[in-house]
This record gives structure tokens, sequence and C-alpha cells, in this order.
């Protein structure tokens, strides 16, 4: 039974937790230097969807800047940031039923030698 309650508590806490960390993300919270905010790279549940997306999210000034892999069907595209917040438009991809996954594309650098 203490086994039970003790993982039972650890639960909530992990969810209370996590629920925190949603809510300060869609505070205005600058997004990390590395972020390159007006594009987002997208994984779909199917490729067929990604013209479909892409009119949905028009009003955003949303276009194909490039398909990125056939399997898993990813594509990246770009918006105009003056439209729509970062995070928000982020959060509305993610939502969006024939998205699998989404985040923001990064700068990348070189390496060290």
């Amino acid at each position: 039974m203490r086994i039970l309650l003790a993982t039972s508590l650890s639960v909530f806490v992990l969810l209370f937790n996590c629920k925190i960390v949603d809510d300060n993300v869609n505070k205005n919270i600058p997004l990390p230097e590395h972020f390159i905010d007006s594009e987002i790279i997208i994984q779909l549940h199917s490729m067929d969807d990604h013209t479909s997306l892409i009119q949905d999210l028009e009003t955003y000034g949303t276009s194909l800047k490039k398909s990125i892999a056939p399997y898993p069907p990813m594509i990246m595209i770009s918006y105009d940031t003056k439209r729509i917040e970062p995070r928000k438009m982020l959060d509305k991809i993610k939502n969006h039923p024939k998205v699998k996954d989404a985040n923001f594309n990064k700068k990348t650098g070189q390496r060290g030698s």
C-alpha cells in the first residue's frame, strides 16, 4: 500500500511539474539564439498531408521551404513571424491532426577540430 501511495504521489508531482513547464512555454520568453524562429521542421503522418497543412496555415504566410524526407515524411516550412508569435505557431502546428511532431529549425555551426 505504501509503495502504491508513493508511486501515485511521484506521478502527481511529475505531472504537476510538467504542467508548470507547459504554462511557462506559452509566456513570451525569447527562444534560444540557435533556433530559427521562422522555420519549423514537421513530421507528418503522411507526405500527402503537407499541401492541406500549408493551406490550413496560409493566414500566417506559410510556405513549403523544403521536403526533407519521404519516410518518415518530414518537411520544413517558413512563415511570417509578424503575423503570429513563434511559440504560438509551433503549438498550432503540433496540435494539427496531420502532424506527428514539430520543432523549430536550428542553426548549425562548425565542429571543433
